[in-house]
């Protein structure tokens, strides 16, 4: 899409207030953020009390907003009303700066496009990708937004794209390194997954560059070099995951084995009842007879079920031909991409406990297998994977 939205009422006020800021602090005021959230904004205005160097800082006043009135705008200070005033003419309109963020969205985002300098404005698009830039350069001359100036790659430059090609690639794969080193063995399993979901993204742009770059990468030592970080660091990643769970699964026998011993502990600490020695009466006298108590009607227990997430699995009424209980989910009731989802969670579960086999019968309806499996191990996976039995 060449035409940008216009911006909601939300992205529009953080944009002007983040410029208006600039100016507004070279007249001796500043801003604190007292809330920030997708339904609220409230921004605290400080002034200097006197023009003195390091005099305090003052609250003179204060910018209110919120999703339930998005196109208004409460405060009295001058700076309110600059950002109400523009604020206003710009809603619901596309304005050049709508145009520029829209532009650079397209060109990073969607054109595999590379700043060519470091406080960009200058960019490196890919052959495939120039005939849409074209376009919009004709669109924006057309509506007098701006003017985007397109210059082919003479063919002695090849190493000005090499060159832009694998500084972003280096920075990219440093900035995951660094992420990676500063890990500690204790990390939510999801940031692995995130972590390797984006090497992963990392090396297949790579490998599109490598297509796509008109001949700039070919026979470059740095570009496959580059490569095959990328492809270690994520087979890191993947081994330190392995070794995370086995040290989770060390912790869970160990707790395991600490609750065991308590519990004996506990149990030999208890005083010993003895019972008094009878008197004469009592034992000359024969025992009287003690009715039994009224029976109790108890409630009936509910079915057990397992919670995963938002996945509820019932227990089937009766046992499979292994004698194994079984929990399904009711039919039509989960969806393949849920299931992917309780599937990487029982993968967690099963290097941490050792204890269910997980099969998928027809129509995708989930069932679980589970064997007998204790208290400890229970709780355990509820504190570390979200898993809640409900026996």
């Amino acid at each position: 899409m060449l035409v940008p939205a216009p911006a909601g009422s939300r992205a529009l006020l953080a944009h002007i207030l983040s410029r208006l800021l600039v100016t507004g602090s070279k007249r001796g005021v500043s801003t604190k953020q007292r809330t920030r959230t997708a339904a609220s904004l409230i921004v605290d205005i400080y002034e200097r009390s006197d023009d003195r160097p390091g005099a305090a800082m003052d609250l003179s006043g204060v910018l209110e907003w919120s999703s339930e009135e998005p196109n208004r705008i409460v405060g009295d200070h001058w700076l309110v009303q600059e950002i109400r005033n523009e604020f206003i003419a710009r809603l619901g309109r596309v304005c050049p700066i709508d145009w520029t963020i829209h532009l650079r969205r397209l060109l990073l985002e969607s054109l595999h496009a590379l700043p060519a300098r470091h406080e960009g404005r200058v960019y490196w698009v890919p052959a495939v990708h120039v005939d849409t830039v074209r376009k919009m350069s004709t669109l924006t001359e057309q509506l007098e937004v701006f003017t985007i100036i397109i210059v082919p790659v003479p063919a002695g430059m090849q190493g000005f794209v090499h060159d832009v090609i694998t500084d972003y690639l280096s920075s990219t794969l440093l900035d995951c390194t660094d992420a990676v080193s500063s890990w500690v063995g204790n990390e939510d399993r999801r940031k692995y997954k995130h972590t390797h979901g984006a090497l992963k993204d990392l090396h297949g742009v790579a490998k599109w560059y490598e297509e796509n770059s008109g001949g700039a990468l070919d026979g470059s030592d740095v570009a496959a070099a580059l490569c095959n970080s990328i492809a270690e660091l994520a087979t890191t990643v993947d081994e330190t995951y392995v070794q995370a769970a086995a040290k989770a699964k060390r912790l869970l026998a160990d707790t395991k084995a600490e609750k065991k011993r308590q519990r004996v502990k506990d149990k030999l600490a208890l005083p010993k009842a003895v019972a008094p020695p009878p008197s004469d009466a009592e034992a000359l006298s024969p025992p009287e007879a003690v009715a039994p108590p009224p029976p109790v009607e108890l409630a009936p227990l509910p079915d057990p079920y397992i919670t995963i997430g938002d996945l509820t699995l019932k227990r089937n009424k009766t046992l499979d031909a292994k004698g194994m209980i079984v929990f399904s989910a009711e039919k039509g009731t989960i969806c393949e991409q849920a299931f992917s989802e309780m599937k990487a969670d029982l993968d967690a579960w099963v290097m941490a406990a050792d204890s269910y086999v997980l099969v998928t019968a027809q129509g995708g309806v989930p069932r679980l297998y589970l064997t007998a499996i204790s208290l400890d191990v229970a709780m355990a996976l509820h504190d570390h994977y979200g898993i809640t039995l409900h026996l």
